[in-house]
């Protein structure tokens, strides 16, 4: 029995399961990109990184800012006190 066989047969068995993927397969995986499983984003050294997103997503809140913008807006904004 072959992967696929496998898989065929823990379906019909109504088992829930899938393939085992290696990284350079799942990123290009019809399921994980229908699901948006994936974000990228530029880093300031690497440049474009891909990288999973969060398993929780919440619709209504944004994801705050990186440490070091946040430390940029914080000097260039507001006076630096001790």
């Amino acid at each position: 029995m072959n992967c696929e066989e496998a898989i065929e047969a823990l379906i019909e068995a109504d088992v829930p399961s899938g393939p085992v993927l290696t990284g350079e397969e799942a990123i290009v995986d019809p399921q994980v990109l229908h699901n948006g499983t994936l974000v990228e984003w530029e880093h300031p050294d690497a440049g474009i990184v891909r990288q999973p997103k969060p398993a929780a997503r919440f619709s209504v809140t944004t994801v705050d800012p990186k440490t070091a913008q946040l430390t940029e807006v914080n000097i260039t904004k507001k006076p630096f006190r001790r």
